[in-house]
């Protein structure tokens, strides 16, 4: 059998971000999709670990149809205990986000659970920014229809739009096809630390999408 793919990726992926980091000024976004999530949050781990604390609010993570929440601290929780995860997010502060869809049978929420509507909101339990977890604040809603929940961006698929100048694709894409989410690209700004999840709420109820004639909020 060949040798495990984790032990010659994690730190090679860790050792390029912080060679990234050397950079002034620089910020290491890891990004990973599915399976790949177990990788970025190894490698994550690993990085953090090497790093004083300036260089790791350099630091953030994309997770998509991920299944590290549900999946592997139940059958691998002496790996993947559900306490590193916290941690991570807690070192992390709330650069960890993370985007799922009610229609992926295979990823899902990872920094939230026992999520249900009341009174017209989505609430629930999650990880918070200070390494804590508890009852999060009601989801707010994002400029392109996402409904942010803790560390967790909740797609609607279909997709809206389409939006000129974004990227964008039809149809119920269920696992697939993160990356042509326009919240994509916010949720790698708000894990780079450059954009708040929530900025939108407090700024205006209603955002207009540049160059759609619609408003979404």
């Amino acid at each position: 059998m060949p040798p495990c793919y984790a032990l010659k990726v994690v730190p090679e992926l860790a050792a390029r971000a912080a060679d990234h980091l050397t950079e002034p000024n620089t910020r290491v976004v890891l990004a990973a999709h599915s399976q790949g999530t177990v990788i970025a949050a190894a490698a994550a781990t690993r990085l953090l670990a090497g790093l004083a604390p300036h260089d790791a609010q350099r630091v953030g993570i994309v997770m998509a149809g991920s299944p590290l929440q549900w999946a592997y601290p139940r059958a691998f929780p002496a790996v993947v205990p559900h306490e590193g995860l916290l941690e991570l997010f807690g070192d992390l502060s709330g650069r960890w986000r993370t985007l799922a869809r009610g229609t992926d049978a295979i990823g899902g929420g990872l920094t939230t659970w026992r999520r249900q509507v009341f009174d017209g909101q989505l609430i629930g339990v999650g990880f918070r920014e200070d390494g804590t977890s508890g009852a999060l604040p009601p989801a707010v809603t994002g400029p392109t229809g996402a409904l942010v929940l803790g560390g967790d961006h909740w797609l609607p698929d279909p997709q809206h739009g389409p939006f000129p100048g974004r990227r964008w694709a039809s149809g119920v894409l269920h696992h697939d096809d993160y990356y042509s989410d326009p919240e994509w690209d916010r949720a790698v700004a708000c894990a780079a630390g450059m954009e708040s999840p929530v900025e939108i709420n407090r700024r205006s109820a209603v955002i207009r999408l540049p160059g759609s004639g619609i408003a979404a909020g």
